[in-house]
């Protein structure tokens, strides 16, 4: 049986108060309920950050939650998915010619680039929701069953 993790809605921020850790602190639960679980797939949907484009200790944050995700032994797959503001983002910088380096999913291309190969193939990127073969298991579908 396949173990599948789901979270959404995260929505980082940290402007006029600081909230770092206090978000630090809920990122780390959801790494920690990764290695209890020992889940193979955690599926992040959506809305990572809460504004367009984010800070600096924003984009640090979830860069280095991804970063320490990627290195969890039992998990073999981390699916992005795009939440509302995610999409909302992603037109905003076809329509208004943003350039993706400050767009908030930059966030998954700048992580891409600095992973190793096995890393890589670890975080999957999907620019929609629809049902997606996991790489873990290939009959995910057949006999699911929800605790």
């Amino acid at each position: 049986m396949t173990k599948i993790l789901h979270s959404a809605d995260i929505q980082v921020k940290n402007r006029e108060i600081s909230l770092y850790s206090g978000y630090r602190k809920s990122l780390n639960e959801i790494e920690t309920a990764t290695k209890a679980t020992k889940a193979e797939i955690l599926i992040l949907a959506g809305d990572l950050f809460e504004y367009a484009i984010p800070n600096e200790s924003e984009r640090r944050l979830i860069y280095n939650w991804l970063s320490k995700l990627l290195n969890v032994k039992t998990l073999k797959e981390i699916v992005l998915i795009p939440g509302n503001h995610d999409l909302e983002k992603e037109n905003k910088r076809i329509n208004d010619s943003i350039h993706i380096e400050s767009n908030s999913l930059s966030i998954y291309s700048d992580l891409l680039k600095n992973l190793d190969e096995e890393k890589s193939q670890k975080l999957i990127y999907s620019p929609i929701s629809t049902i997606t073969q996991s790489k873990v298991n290939t009959n995910i579908f057949n006999g699911l069953r929800f605790a």
